[in-house]
């Protein structure tokens, strides 16, 4: 099987580490040590390089797709990217990309324009939707969160969060004025912790089709605005309604109350009363997009308890529709006679009947829309993957028109887990949202090539001794790929021996690898690796295997002795632990733990003993198992700090390392005394959540930083180096102990730390901030005082936006120092402080 190789420039981007002071531990009774965890300050000892794992423009964080009103283009915005990718969906391809300023969250089409809400940038952008081209850019202070367009397309209306007001736009004249009292708020929030990506939904409001009347019932009365008087007319009968909806006369709104106690409210809007009003028998869950409704507001198509319910005021009655799992979002077509319930199951209702009329399964799909002619769907699932699908409706049929990535075609997409190469030649990052692995080289520090894989949701990859081939686990196909490392292309693929292959290791002689399958009936699967032609050769049952969530997942990961013959491998839904023969493919005995078992890390060989030690995460332990090579014997349970996960052996010291983190440290175990010998501290907004060791001795720590102005981090020993978004816990080092990997799962990049360089130019730096900044918020000026003791030190500042411009930059020359903001408008910014060059404090601002 041959896939396509892209090669790829990359620019890399060099920063220094520092370092911190660690006390001298006892050789006696147990010790805290207390590691000083400073802000990055530059010591040039080492190389912090950021390498892109894949493009660099794409589109990251969708958000609820809109068409254009006339023919079968879609635009779907990127939060993260800040662009707008126009899908031509007739056709099954990407059209164009546009940029937007920061942050675009919504999307409406009037006649003529189509409107975007830039919520960082607290801009609505107004575009002519045939030529693709921006008309006008208004500004709309206050982070403009959803937009609706009257349908007579006079008028657009956007809720802005921060000061629940809503902005009257004129489409003729693009003249605004404001209303008061007009709440937003998120309606749903919807993520997955294997990566950062998520799914934001604000509260439903809505417009008159001839723009005189708007209605909102977010947080307190439903209200009807009548936006030529400037009068407001409350309803305190229904609260609470995050859902409202005109129907196509004016004459009736739709009012949803979500929430285990839902209640659905038909109004009448001249006389201001409620005409009829349903309460469903069972929860009503929010949902993603617009309210699914018939034009004349007597059926509306609701997300019931893994089901879907269709209202049926004009019958005064409702009807659960059994769609065989959750709904995420609901749609209608432009006649009102048929709904769309969209989620893992997404289904075509008939909205006279409630009869599904056709249904497409086995993708979930979390947000979507339907073109105005109703051909057809297009709907996504941006926690999972970065595509659209495509679906075309016929006659009651609904038909998959196949898909589209909404970003690159080949791209590094939540990148996940590093592997270096046994020769540390390369390093492999596996991306877990696109499906691809990259592939980068360490003698250029440069990005050579992606390989797609068939899916989506891989996580980890095993790769040879011999260097030449990696095992890459493909979870929902329930195979394995082994890529060819010399011709970088997709050699074999086998069955996984089981569901949901999460993970695979090499046996010590490369001669057989092994597949944690972590669904249905757990089982490992054995792949011979001996000869020119890979095989599958047989599953046997692992026991039941688990995964804590903590960190975008740590799983159970199987150990194996240095001479091949045996392997531990934690089951924490047996409450066991299981010692397997890896001779004979096996499982040997199992232990009895209670707590999680979940980690395992085993040490050499101590007075001709291997000790394993597992974490038992739920009971704050660690399990210590004696003589895994001869007999094994239980010891039981060490107390570490709260939440033990990750968990690595130092064979200088002959203990084992884990990282507890409700307490923020490191404790230190002494296997063969069945002991805690000692704990490492941090500072309080730093959190361990992976530790290892090189054959030296040296320690590498990444840390997690609790305060959002405050960085994460990367240790060796008591250096320090500043990471950026969502390190990832599952890194790595070379096998040298010269080179260290860190994946950035939010930024789609790989740190490589190159410790070979050397200087003596290192530096130190205290925890606390180096300056206090005001006013808040700021109007003509910000002002930063100097808060140290002692002479000014070489520092700068750098002024931010929130789509990442920058805006004003300069040295700092007095403990006193004011900067002009008078000519910014109003939003978030950032301030980066830096002492020769090297992050020291960052700090939000508001100018207002």
């Amino acid at each position: 099987m041959t896939r396509i190789i892209y090669t790829l420039s990359i620019t890399i981007l060099l920063s220094g580490l520092v370092t911190a002071q660690v006390l001298e531990q006892q050789d006696n009774d147990p010790v805290s040590i207390y590691q000083p965890v400073n802000v990055g300050a530059p010591s040039m000892a080492s190389e912090l390089i950021e390498i892109q794992a894949g493009d660099d423009v794409e589109g990251d964080f969708h958000i609820a797709p809109a068409f254009e009103p006339e023919g079968p283009e879609c635009w779907v915005a990127h939060r993260l990217t800040n662009n707008i990718t126009i899908v031509d969906v007739s056709n099954g391809v990407i059209k164009k990309t546009i940029p937007t300023q920061a942050f675009p969250v919504d999307i409406a089409f009037s006649r003529d324009y189509g409107l975007v809400c830039c919520l960082f940038g607290e801009q609505v952008e107004v575009w002519d939707w045939r030529m693709d081209t921006l008309v006008t850019s208004i500004p709309a202070a206050g982070q403009p969160a959803r937009v609706e367009v009257s349908d007579d397309g006079s008028t657009a209306l956007v809720s802005l969060e921060t000061t629940d007001q809503a902005l009257v736009i004129d489409l003729e004249t693009f003249d605004t004025h404001r209303i008061n009292n007009f709440p937003t708020g998120i309606s749903g929030f919807s993520f997955i912790t294997s990566n950062t990506r998520n799914l934001i939904s604000y509260n439903g409001f809505d417009i008159s089709s001839d723009g005189r009347m708007a209605v909102n019932g977010t947080d307190g009365p439903l209200k009807i605005y009548d936006l030529e008087n400037m009068t407001v007319d409350s309803l305190p009968e229904i609260e609470n309604a995050s859902q409202v909806r005109f129907s196509d006369d004016d004459s009736k709104i739709v009012a949803v109350v979500f929430g285990s106690t839902p209640a659905v409210y038909q109004v009448d809007v001249n006389n201001r009363l409620i005409a009829a009003q349903i309460f469903p028998d069972q929860r009503v869950g929010n949902f993603n997009g617009h309210l699914a409704m018939s034009n004349d507001g007597n059926r509306v198509l609701l997300p019931g308890n893994n089901a879907g319910l269709l209202i049926r005021f004009d019958l005064s009655d409702f009807l659960t529709i059994n769609t065989g799992s959750a709904v995420f979002w609901t749609d209608i077509q432009a006649d009102g006679q048929i709904g769309v319930a969209g989620g893992y199951n997404t289904h075509l209702v008939d909205m006279n009947t409630g009869i599904i009329l056709s249904t497409t399964s086995g993708i979930a799909l979390n947000t979507g829309a339907i073109s105005p002619s109703g051909d057809f769907t297009l709907a996504m699932d941006p926690l999972r993957r970065e595509r659209a699908e495509i679906y075309f409706s016929s006659n009651g049929n609904i038909l998959s028109a196949g898909h589209v990535q909404l970003g690159s075609e080949l791209e590094a997409d939540a990148t996940y887990s590093v592997k270096f190469t046994p020769d540390g030649s390369k390093i492999l990052a596996v991306n877990s949202l696109s499906g691809t692995v990259s592939i980068i080289d360490v003698g250029s520090k440069a990005l050579e090539a992606i390989i797609p894989l068939e899916l989506y949701e891989i996580f980890h990859t095993a790769i040879t001794p011999d260097n030449r081939y990696a095992l890459v686990g493909e979870r929902l196909a329930d195979q394995v790929s082994i890529i060819d490392l010399e011709s970088l292309d997709i050699k074999k693929v086998l069955y996984s021996g089981g569901d949901r292959p999460d993970q695979t290791f090499v046996h010590p002689s490369g001669e057989k690898a092994y597949v944690l399958n972590a669904g249905g009936v757990d089982a490992i699967g054995v792949i011979d690796l001996s000869g020119s032609d890979q095989s599958f050769v047989k599953s046997f049952p692992s026991g039941n295997t688990g995964i804590s969530w903590t960190n975008r997942g740590i799983r159970c990961n199987l150990a194996m002795t240095g001479d091949g013959s045996r392997g531990v491998l934690a089951t924490p839904f047996d409450d066991a632990i299981q010692i397997l023969d890896l001779e004979n493919d096996e499982i040997m005995t199992s232990i009895p733990a209670e707590g999680f078992a979940l980690q395992t890390a085993l040490s050499h060989p101590i007075d001709g003993k291997v000790y394993a030690a597992v974490t038992l995460k739920n009971d704050s332990k660690v399990f210590i198992i004696e003589d895994v090579l001869g007999d094994p014997v239980p010891f039981g349970g060490l107390d570490v700090g709260g939440n033990p996960t990750r968990i690595a052996f130092d064979a200088t010291t002959d203990r084992f390392a884990v990282c507890s983190q409700d307490e923020r440290q490191i404790d230190f175990i002494d296997p063969f005394n069945f002991r805690v010998s000692g704990s490492l501290r941090f500072s309080p907004h730093l959190t361990p959540i992976s530790v290892q060791y090189d054959s030296d001795g040296t320690q590498f720590v990444v840390l997690q930083s609790n305060e959002s102005t405050l960085p994460n981090e990367f240790h060796v020993d008591d250096e320090v180096l500043e990471l950026g978004i969502a390190p990832g816990h599952y890194f790595d080092i070379r096998a040298d102990g010269s080179m260290a990997a860190v994946a950035s799962i939010h930024e789609d990049l790989v740190y490589l730390i190159d410790l070979t360089t050397s200087s003596s130019n290192m530096s130190r730096i205290a925890t606390s901030p180096f300056f206090s900044i005001g006013p808040v918020p700021a109007k003509d000026h910000l002002t930063f005082c100097y808060l140290k003791e002692g002479d000014l030190p070489d520092l700068s500042f750098e002024l931010i936006s929130m789509d990442g411009k920058t805006l004003q930059r300069g040295k700092i020359n007095s403990k006193v120092h004011e900067v002009d903001v008078s000519s910014y408008p109003e939003g978030n910014f950032q301030v980066i402080f830096r002492q020769k060059g090297m992050t020291v404090q960052r700090q939000g601002v508001v100018i207002h």
